[in-house]
């Protein structure tokens, strides 16, 4: 069905997907929109990881950071939805595929 490349694919188009880092920083009031733009601006002259640059200007703590990726990884599509939007399978194969890892056991998994 889907091969190492369109699970790529489906990462990068996950990954991509909102909410970004930033914008869950304002709404849960850790960031002010003055706070957010002066890291967007650093980040674009100088590069680097949003969240680093954060911590780095005192914006945020390292756990802050983690929090909000706990939160960004809660409201991202799955990588089932991500192959399914892209069209890499279908919504019928997808169920099959959740279907049948429901019914797998996790020791299974390891061996």
């Amino acid at each position: 069905w889907v091969n190492k490349e369109d699970i790529r694919k489906a990462e990068v188009w996950r990954q991509n997907q909102p909410p970004r880092i930033g914008k869950l920083a304002m709404t849960a009031g850790k960031l002010n929109m003055t706070q957010l733009f002066e890291i967007l601006g650093k980040q674009a002259i100088a590069g680097g990881l949003f969240g680093d640059l954060a911590i780095e200007m005192g914006y945020l703590t390292r756990s802050d950071i983690y929090e909000l990726m706990v939160r960004q990884a809660a409201l991202r599509p799955s990588l089932l939805d991500a192959l399914v939007e892209l069209k890499l399978l279908s919504p019928d194969q997808a169920l099959s595929l959740n279907n049948s890892a429901e019914k797998t056991p996790a020791s299974s998994l390891s061996d």
